[in-house]
């Protein structure tokens, strides 16, 4: 077993992949054995040192074999015991792992986050998307990673955010996305420590965003409200309810109907609807399929909770029923639970049809929690978001009113009596 295992390892690490799948298809179908393909590998191996490696290799009359080498600049005289130990250190010494790029170990990476289970589909997508943003074919990610210092990093960093194009949590998951990789190749042997701990974040020029008028206001949200008051269709009704409540899509998509009291005017929240995609090898993605799972956002207590309903409320809960009298979920449009996509379609729909700036599920949300604070309960509004910490619920908060509705409320507020 450990022999077969080292037999692996030792194809995985060369350069030639034709030879890879030579051996692999070698050992899976039993045609050599493994001496024989240790021979193979080994005779590849030479093969690649002879293309790279231009100094003399000669005997000694001792017997011994010997080479020279650059390192550290200086021209330095190598001997071994034997020549298949010379090459052997000059296949290391050229191809080993102190050569590896990012770009060598980002496949292997991206498996191994997969492989390891407590990283989300939708996580690696977008580390994914972070990579091919930012990462892919730079120059830097084509380096020997062991190379690469603190100076490369800032540098690097630099010239990102020298225009402020970028807000500082766009620069901050590159930043972890980095992280992970530098803690791989630790963990893998590739290197000793991590560069980018040693950079200061702090220095980089940000884009600082502006989200306030990022939400529906008062009158942008009675204007929808009013327009979908008399569609019977599963995704105007569902834009309706999330008006009503403090929910997260995927908790609104999972709704069913025995979640709901109406005697107490009850809804319980304790499940959410994902979109799941899964990561090939080749670090393609599967479509996506939506699974139902028995817990809320991050798994906290907090997240599972009951939410008062108003009539409002109801009286949509009863029309979806109508609607909808045998199905499992209460918004199944077409007999299959919602999408999220598709509900951001159809709300993208409805308020350009009605004059409404759009914004998505998620903006609606921010929506409810701002019309509901009223600068009094901050607990109570934690608790129906579904929050752990209250320091959460305060980034919701945005200016529901508009300007005309401020100087109103100026004029009340600074008039002398």
């Amino acid at each position: 077993m450990n022999q077969n295992k080292n037999i692996t390892d030792q194809i995985k690490e060369l350069q030639n992949n034709e030879t890879k799948i030579l051996l692999q298809n070698l050992i899976d179908n039993g045609t050599l054995n493994p001496s024989e393909i240790e021979t193979i590998i080994y005779m590849s191996k030479k093969s690649e040192v002879n293309k790279v490696h231009t100094a003399k290799i000669g005997t000694r009359s001792d017997g011994r074999f010997y080479t020279y080498l650059y390192i550290k600049g200086e021209r330095k005289q190598k001997t071994f015991d034997s020549e298949k130990n010379l090459y052997l250190f000059l296949y290391e010494h050229y191809f080993g792992k102190n050569k590896l790029s990012l770009e060598d170990i980002y496949p292997e990476f991206m498996v191994y986050r997969r492989n390891k289970g407590k990283v989300s589909p939708k996580t690696l997508e977008e580390n994914k998307n972070f990579w091919n943003r930012f990462l892919k074919d730079h120059p830097l990610t084509r380096r020997p990673i062991s190379d690469i210092t603190v100076r490369d990093y800032i540098d690097f960093f630099e010239a990102l955010t020298k225009d402020g194009t970028y807000t500082a949590k766009c620069i901050g998951n590159l930043k972890s996305l980095l992280n992970k990789m530098y803690d791989y190749a630790i963990r893998e042997e590739i290197v000793e420590y991590n560069p980018i701990k040693n950079v200061d974040f702090k220095e980089f020029n940000y884009y600082v965003p502006f989200n306030d008028d990022k939400v529906y206001k008062t009158k942008e949200r009675n204007t929808l409200l009013n327009y979908l008051a008399d569609k019977k269709e599963p995704y105007a009704l569902a834009i309706r309810l999330m008006f009503q409540l403090t929910v997260r899509i995927g908790e609104l998509k999972s709704f069913r109907f025995d979640d709901v009291d109406f005697e107490e005017r009850t809804i319980a929240i304790s499940k959410q609807a994902l979109s799941v995609r899964t990561m090939n090898d080749d670090l393609t993605f599967s479509s996506a399929t939506t699974t139902v799972v028995n817990h809320t956002k991050k798994n906290t207590p907090q997240g599972k909770r009951k939410l008062r309903l108003t009539q409002e409320a109801i009286n949509i809960i009863q029309t979806a029923r109508e609607i909808n009298p045998d199905g499992e979920y209460i918004f199944m449009p077409f007999g299959h639970i919602m999408r999220t996509d598709k509900f951001n379609e159809y709300l993208k729909r409805y308020t350009t049809a009605c004059g409404v700036p759009y914004y998505s599920s998620h903006k609606i949300r921010f929506t409810s929690a701002s019309n509901l604070f009223n600068g009094k309960n901050l607990t109570q509004v934690s608790r129906a978001l579904g929050h752990s910490q209250v320091a959460t619920t305060l980034h919701y908060f945005r200016n529901i009113d508009c300007d005309d509705d401020l100087l109103e409320q100026m004029e009340n507020a600074f008039k002398i009596n």
